[in-house]
């Protein structure tokens, strides 16, 4: 007997894909599956996976081969084992066209890759910091502040503010960066990053050169000023910020969760303040003097003397 799948996981919540993924591997020793995925987390039941880019395909393998010796699935699992993000291989530059200034057709700048990123935390300065550094001649910001490309756990479901969504594949986040000039340290801010479990890998596997830039804020105020904006994001709907605390423990359970909370994995509060966790996970995949750890109520207190300890961490230039 065969059963053949086609994106079964598909804009499924967290708890949905998990059942989802039992049922399948209780069904795997009694017939053939065959899965069309591109979440990487569906193919976690899988003996053997067919990788295809451009519409050829380029490998059938077991998975500890391909993550062994395929660059791509190596890049597509780095991504995470959540909600997975859809990987295309950028084009090489050779294969880009543009026209130039003439008209006339000539090849496109590669692909530029972030030289550094803000990855959190909201409330804590990071609008403040993106749009200073925005100014700067030396760099470049990607016009989108937050693009949340490497927050892998958040792209089951598009929030309501964010009408064209995350960047679907690789390709699709660098052409954020394309107007950046080759002398520019180009850089984005997503205060996800820091929160997310898989961002840090995710962003060592595409930057491993990146450097880090994250503003920690005292909890107790920090999770008072994140309550508020979730309310007003649709994400909390608990308006008592002590009772939305409160219900942690069974929201965890998947319980008192209103079915309009569009990221309901968000409202474990105690998760966004575990920094010495949140800081571990970076640590491990990027050298110390890639990472930057500053504090809100100095940015908040020294606008200036920040931003200059920022610049003199990105190499750029720090006048005023």
């Amino acid at each position: 007997e065969m059963i053949v799948l086609d994106e079964p996981t598909s804009a499924l919540d967290p708890q949905s894909e998990a059942l989802i993924q039992d049922s399948l591997r209780a069904l795997r020793h009694e017939l053939t599956l065959f899965i069309i995925a591109h979440r990487m987390s569906t193919l976690d039941v899988c003996d053997r996976v067919m990788v295809i880019t451009d519409g050829q395909l380029s490998a059938f393998e077991k998975v500890e081969v391909l993550q062994r010796e395929n660059l791509y699935y190596r890049m597509a699992t780095s991504m995470g084992t959540g909600a997975g993000a859809v990987l295309a291989p950028p084009a090489p530059a050779t294969e880009a066209i543009e026209r130039n200034g003439n008209g006339e057709l000539a090849p496109a700048p590669a692909a530029r890759v972030p030289d550094f990123f803000i990855a959190g935390h909201p409330k804590s300065g990071t609008t403040a910091l993106y749009e200073m550094l925005k100014v700067h001649p030396q760099i470049f910001m990607c016009e989108e502040k937050e693009p949340w490309f490497f927050s892998d756990e958040l792209r089951y479901r598009t929030p309501p503010r964010k009408p064209f969504g995350i960047p679907e594949t690789l390709e699709d986040y660098l052409a954020l960066f394309s107007a950046a000039r080759p002398d520019q340290r180009v850089g984005e801010a997503s205060t996800t990053y820091l929160w997310s479990h898989s961002a840090a890998r995710a962003i060592a596997a595409v930057a491993p050169q990146a450097r880090i830039i994250a503003i920690l804020r005292e909890p107790a105020s920090f999770l008072r000023s994140l309550h508020l904006q979730f309310v007003e994001a649709h994400i909390e709907t608990e308006p008592d910020f002590r009772r939305a605390l409160s219900l942690e423990g069974a929201r965890r359970e998947g319980r008192e969760i209103s079915r309009h909370s569009y990221w309901p994995q968000m409202l474990a509060y105690s998760d966004h303040v575990a920094y010495v966790e949140q800081l571990r996970r970076y640590h491990a995949v990027f050298p110390p003097e890639q990472v930057l750890v500053l504090i809100y109520d100095d940015f908040r207190n020294d606008n200036e003397a920040t931003v200059r300890r920022v610049l003199r961490f990105l190499d750029v230039e720090d006048a005023a």
